[in-house]
């Protein structure tokens, strides 16, 4: 187990079991608890401070406490937030500012961003499209290295908010999910795309293949436009060829041709494309 959090949502008062702290009392729990796992020789770590994503100031000054004591901070793994609004249910505004001003924090204190929660979209396809375009600003504006939502799986009879019900009924939100978790893999890092096009989100990682031999490219493109959209690909090192597979109101994970580097790709509207292709060790 790499790491856990003392308290979810730490703010917030509800009615089911819970508690209520500010940052210098999970500092404090955190020296308490942290040196309990050094005695025990536990090596997994903390994260904070799991609140909500809607200001990135409210975030500083709940976790400073923590991050500027350094017996504290030893024990820290990640910066976690929630990709909540204010009142921790509906998801988060795409707020660039929220987000970079997030990853400034992250980044003062030489940590990861991890979105641990997320969820609140709609089961159809239009909900899907959104949380797409949350995955996407976390990853292109917060830089997080990791991206959760709420539930992996739930039974078919309650509130239908997760990735699967009843275990093998997938969601148009696994769809928009998968087109993420499925190629980058852990250890990828981002490398920066530009387009012109307006409402057309492309993010490109370099990593590990599935398979853990050798390096590729991923490319996701997220299309939010009303009408196709087609799109040439520039860069130096890139592929020959792309394998890729895509989701839209009509597909689910469907896979495509291969698509030449050197020609303009179409991506259908409403729709998020995912692109692979192997790379030199360069």
């Amino acid at each position: 187990l790499d790491a856990i959090s003392l308290q979810n949502e730490p703010r917030f008062s509800l009615y089911y079991r819970s508690a209520v702290y500010d940052g210098a009392a999970m500092r404090d729990l955190i020296k308490v608890v942290g040196a309990r796992f050094d005695r025990e020789g536990i090596e997994t770590r903390i994260v904070l401070p799991e609140d909500v994503a809607n200001n990135a100031g409210r975030i500083r000054r709940f976790s400073a406490p923590t991050l500027d004591d350094p017996e504290a901070r030893k024990y820290v793994a990640a910066l976690a937030v929630h990709g909540y609004g204010a009142d921790g249910r509906q998801p988060a505004a795409r707020s660039a500012v929220v987000w970079e001003g997030i990853r400034d924090i992250a980044a003062d204190y030489d940590l990861p961003l991890w979105v641990t929660e997320t969820s609140g979209y709609a089961i159809d396809w239009a909900g899907a499209m959104h949380q797409a375009l949350a995955i996407d600003i976390a990853l292109r504006h917060g830089n997080a290295s990791m991206w959760l939502y709420f539930r992996l799986g739930e039974l078919p009879n309650s509130r239908q908010d997760a990735l699967t019900l009843g275990g093998d009924t997938r969601t148009r939100r696994f769809d928009v999910a998968r087109q993420y978790f499925r190629e980058i893999r852990p250890g990828a890092v981002r490398v920066e795309a530009q387009t012109s096009a307006s409402e057309l989100y492309p993010l490109v990682f370099l990593g590990p293949t599935r398979e853990g031999e050798g390096a590729q490219l991923v490319l996701t493109v997220v299309n939010a436009h009303s009408e196709p959209h087609a799109m040439r690909l520039e860069g130096a090192g890139l592929p020959e060829r792309w394998r890729a597979f895509r989701s839209s109101e009509q597909e689910r994970g469907e896979v495509l041709d291969d698509a030449l580097t050197v020609g303009p790709i179409v991506f259908p509207p409403s729709s998020v494309t995912t692109l692979t292709g192997a790379v030199g060790a360069h």
